[in-house]
């Protein structure tokens, strides 16, 4: 959102140079990560106590030599605080029509719905094994996972132009090293 801003400004306005800091990726990831810092620093707190006010807590499995006593009470579902965090930080200073951007909260959404499930059926039962098991968990991940791999082997699809597409770069090296063709799975 305020790329978008920054860009019209920058565009329409030469006053507004300075802005042209909002074209800058690394700019932006900066002030993005220092963002989703301030909003878990700033709502933490409220989040932690609503979810322990409402009773919405851990229910630890016991396990035979592990103590899990001090778990016990602990607020589950913390990981709301974690997805409107980068949610946030997210909408505000990443290009919302950039396809990676689209691409990531897709899986943000599908991967928050899986956890907010299984989360659900934890609290409803009381009990933790009562939840998603990790078998079906683990196949509704990899399901995702593969579904977003086709899109990215898809050339109408893929963010990724198709000359690139499967090749395999290693950071700091300009050039691929190989190209894994539909090992890219």
């Amino acid at each position: 959102m305020l790329y978008h801003l920054a860009a019209y400004l920058f565009d329409n306005i030469s006053e507004l140079s300075f802005l042209r800091l909002f074209q800058y990726l690394s700019f932006r990831t900066i002030a993005a990560a220092l963002t989703a810092f301030a909003v878990t620093l700033i709502f933490g707190e409220y989040v932690i106590r609503y979810l322990y006010v409402k009773r919405i807590r851990d229910i630890p499995r016991e396990y035979s030599t592990i103590s899990t006593a001090s778990k016990d009470g602990t607020p589950q579902m913390g990981g709301l605080l974690i997805i409107l965090a980068i949610s946030l930080s997210t909408i505000l200073w990443c290009d919302l029509l950039n396809r990676f951007t689209v691409m990531f909260f897709l899986a943000l959404i599908w991967f928050t719905i899986l956890g907010g499930i299984d989360d659900y059926r934890v609290l409803k039962h009381q009990n933790s094994d009562r939840g998603l098991s990790q078998k079906t968990k683990l196949i509704w991940q990899t399901g995702y996972g593969l579904v977003l791999g086709l899109i990215f082997l898809t050339p109408g699809l893929s963010p990724v132009t198709s000359d690139i597409m499967t090749q395999l770069y290693i950071p700091f090296l300009k050039s691929p090293i190989i190209d894994l063709g539909w090992w890219y799975l």
